[in-house]
């Protein structure tokens, strides 16, 4: 584009140059005719005069041209020196692509091999987990079933004996001892099967497939009533209040036999670990339900009892952990708890401390209609 503003301009010079002599020569032409006519010395200056204009004229010409040939020059400099500079920006745009490619490869290679590696990671913690799990069934079946067996055993010499004993003669004393050892022998036997079968029905809580429960719309108030009542002998027995804090009319969509399941075991939880060693302080126990927002219900248990230390909140949903393990608790019941909130309920679950001291309990469970605002209290005493 510069070069043809340059060849326009030497041409706008050229021909203003051309009309400036073509004037110069008029006049000089006229000027010489009018001197020619007067016939006066002063032809001779005007022929000078005319000759000089031309020199003159000549000379801005050559250096009007000379002035466009060294701008033309400059230009084929600039334009060889902008074609340079744009095949090295080319190749060193080139040069960045191939380095850019080469990253993005190292980076897909890096989050193939991240990936990889958490899938390692969440296998193996699986298998750590599984590992823990049947490690700590072996364990608390071992006791009742190894009670069985030694019970078994001890039963069946007994019996072998007694059967020795048949051959001779055998008091009335001897056939009551007998009789009591057996009486005795199958009340352990039961006890320890009885424990086995309640730790094999929390196993199969735990992995409770939610598509065999009905699934329908429930009103939380009235879940809540019916499990507290169906609950008031044992909480009048623990000396224990429950209030209850119910928004009317809150239904959510979800399995109210999981729901009762749930609420029953952190009841028992608080009864079992919340109220040891309270001393003079009533025990209370706070149910409550309400809207969170136009989507979740918000479900609480909270108590005033002695709390949880935050080493304790942390691992209270570990299967098998218990402060008192070994003490008729399996140490599932939270465990049970959190699966199904977040399994078959698809919900969440949250433990905090309660203010001024106790422990809460929130699960958060889809609506399935929009409940109304107000939250009446309704205070069931169970004094002891």
């Amino acid at each position: 584009m510069k070069r043809n503003t340059l060849g326009t301009n030497l041409i706008g010079l050229l021909s203003g140059s051309a009309l400036v002599l073509m004037a110069i020569l008029a006049l000089a032409t006229r000027t010489s005719s009018a001197l020619l006519s007067l016939n006066t010395p002063l032809t001779l200056l005007a022929a000078l005069l005319v000759a000089l204009l031309l020199a003159l004229l000549l000379g801005s010409v050559r250096l009007a041209w000379r002035c466009a040939i060294r701008k033309d020059a400059q230009l084929r400099n600039s334009r060889a020196s902008l074609d340079l500079a744009r095949r090295e920006l080319e190749g060193k745009v080139a040069q960045r692509t191939a380095e850019l490619e080469q990253a993005n490869s190292r980076m897909r290679n890096l989050i193939e091999r991240l990936r990889s590696t958490q899938a390692q990671i969440v296998q193996h913690e699986k298998l750590n987990a599984l590992s823990s799990l049947v490690a700590g069934v072996a364990h608390e079946l071992n006791t009742p079933i190894g009670n069985g067996l030694l019970v078994t055993s001890t039963l069946a010499d007994q019996t072998e004996a007694f059967r020795g004993n048949l051959a001779g003669s055998i008091s009335r004393r001897e056939l009551l001892n007998q009789l009591d050892q057996t009486s005795l022998s199958c009340e352990l036997l039961q006890r320890s099967l009885g424990k086995a079968a309640s730790l094999i029905n929390s196993f199969k809580l735990l992995a409770m497939d939610p598509a065999n429960d009905s699934r329908s719309c429930i009103a939380l108030d009235v879940l809540l009533r019916q499990v507290v009542a169906s609950r008031r002998g044992e909480l009048r027995a623990s000396g224990c209040q429950v209030v209850l804090e119910a928004a009317p009319s809150l239904l959510i969509d979800s399995y109210p036999e999981r729901l009762v399941q749930v609420l029953n075991q952190l009841i028992d939880n608080a009864l079992q670990h919340a109220f040891v060693g309270q001393g003079v302080r009533q025990d209370q126990l706070t149910l409550r339900a309400q809207a969170c927002d136009a989507h979740w219900a918000c479900l609480s248990v909270r108590d005033n009892g002695c709390g949880m230390p935050p080493a304790v909140r942390q691992r209270v949903f570990d299967p098998f952990f218990s402060t008192r393990l070994g003490q008729q608790h399996s140490g599932l019941g939270m465990t049970i708890v959190h699966n199904v909130v977040t399994g078959a309920l698809s919900g969440q679950i949250i433990i905090r401390a309660a203010e001024p001291c106790g422990t809460e309990v929130e699960i958060r469970l889809h609506l399935a209609a929009a409940g109304l605002p107000s939250h009446p209290r309704l205070h069931l005493s169970c004094p002891s």
